[in-house]
């Protein structure tokens, strides 16, 4: 796991090695469907990120987004692929809930580099695929 300031970098890192030995690699944008108003917890956000971290591989990076996101990095990793693994993951965070009402998570995914050569407009992608506008 990384941290939310450490992940553009990463980010970066992965689009050059993809372009230098000719690569693919997904971010998977993971997002809980909150209702209006509602805050998501700290503890509730760190539950998730070990949760995603557990059911990812050990290369994959792993990484909060915003106050309740999560984006992870997946090297070597076909878009096919990448959506089995973030509807997997998404569906253990529902099932991990634990509320009364199951929270619900959304997956939005991009591929590198076809989703283009920037960070952020990589992860507004992934975003925007989760369903969830970019924050400014």
């Amino acid at each position: 796991m990384v941290s939310e300031s450490d992940l553009f970098d990463r980010i970066e890192d992965e689009i050059e090695r993809c372009k230098r030995y000719e690569r693919v690699a997904a971010v998977a944008c993971l997002i809980p469907l909150l209702v209006p108003g509602e805050a998501f917890a700290r503890r509730e956000l760190e539950a998730a990120l070990g949760t995603a971290s557990q059911l990812l591989r050990s290369c994959d990076i792993v990484a909060p987004l915003g106050g309740d996101g999560i984006l992870a990095i997946l090297p070597e990793t076909v878009l096919d692929t990448a959506r089995i693994a973030a509807h997997r993951v998404a569906a253990e965070l529902t099932r991990r809930s634990g509320s009364i009402q199951q929270r619900k998570w959304r997956s939005g995914l991009v591929s590198v580099p076809l989703g283009g050569d920037d960070p952020l407009s990589l992860v507004a992608e992934a975003m925007s695929s989760a369903g969830r506008a970019p924050r400014a």
